[in-house]
């Protein structure tokens, strides 16, 4: 079993107990509030039953996620979704709803549900080839808010800076390094430049990403000028989900790496999302094919969809 593996059982069990203690605790009515301790310390408190003395839950004619009695009631689905999105935040929509065995009507009702209240934002992605553009789901302060009011760990999250999707694809351009056993780091410091990941190949020479998503021509020009004078820098991979700013870039640098040591590769992030998510497919195929050979059958409810 590689690490990949064992990390995504580990995430797959606390997902499950997770999911389990949200559906124990909302059957039960249960709502939390927050309440100050004597040392001054924040904590849940259970305040049983969450409904108004005046009518029943069926009379209410609003939908399930609208504030009632200043709580947020969600789904059974949208609960689940939340959950697993918290728990494992590298997933495609599409893989979310698989891995939930929900159909794409159910899945996609779900998603908004959670984004009509805040809880989270979806955010696409670039991809190269034919398909549709693939979506991630970010929790919002809102979503880990309400996880820890029930009680739950805040939402797994991407280390390093920037913005969401920015950290989303400096993980994903580490994968493959991963896979291949070795080290890769976020926010990696080599000299006077921090990289946005990096990692020491198996001759241990330094591999230096940079993942450009904003900023000018000009201003990015400099920032690659600065990190190809790194010294110990083997390869500077420029990614961007970008086409044409790659070869505008490459176009500006080229005298600079004809005259520098490191090698230049520039990487268009979108190659990085279509193998995510042909591996997603081949996961998809496995589990298939693993559920037919024991019987299973599945649950007729297929994810065939693609994203838009």
């Amino acid at each position: 079993m590689t690490r990949r593996q064992r990390q995504d059982d580990v995430y797959d069990t606390r997902a499950k107990r997770l999911i389990g203690t949200l559906d124990v605790m909302m059957e039960a009515g249960e709502t939390h509030e927050t309440t100050e301790t004597p040392n001054g310390a924040k904590q849940a408190e259970s305040q049983g039953p969450a409904r108004s003395a005046n009518r029943s839950e069926t009379s209410d004619p609003r939908p399930p996620t609208q504030e009632r009695e200043g709580a947020v009631l969600l789904s059974d689905d949208a609960k689940r979704v939340l959950v697993e999105v918290a728990n494992k935040p590298d997933q495609f929509k599409t893989a979310v709803s698989r891995r939930l065995g929900l159909s794409p009507r159910k899945a996609t009702r779900a998603f908004l549900e959670l984004e009509r209240v805040n809880f989270v934002r979806a955010h696409r992605l670039v991809r190269s080839g034919p398909g549709g553009q693939p979506q991630i789901l970010e929790v919002l302060a809102e979503g880990a808010k309400f996880l820890v009011s029930c009680g739950l760990p805040e939402p797994m999250t991407f280390s390093g800076k920037g913005k969401f999707v920015h950290r989303f694809y400096a993980h994903a351009v580490t994968r493959e390094p991963r896979r291949q056993g070795l080290r890769p780091k976020i926010e990696c410091t080599v000299g006077d430049k921090c990289f946005d990941a990096g990692w020491r190949d198996e001759d241990g020479t330094f591999i230096g990403v940079e993942i450009i998503l904003s900023g000018s021509l000009s201003w990015n020009e400099q920032q690659m000028k600065k990190a190809l004078r790194v010294r110990g820098l083997s390869e500077l991979i420029i990614a961007s989900d970008s086409r044409q700013f790659l070869q505008k870039l490459k176009a500006r640098l080229q005298a600079a790496i004809e005259s520098s040591s490191p090698t230049v590769t520039f990487l268009f992030l979108g190659d990085v999302v279509t193998a995510a998510a042909e591996h997603e497919e081949q996961e998809r195929e496995e589990e298939a094919e693993g559920a037919g050979a024991d019987g299973g059958g599945g649950n007729g409810e297929g994810n065939g969809e693609g994203e838009s």
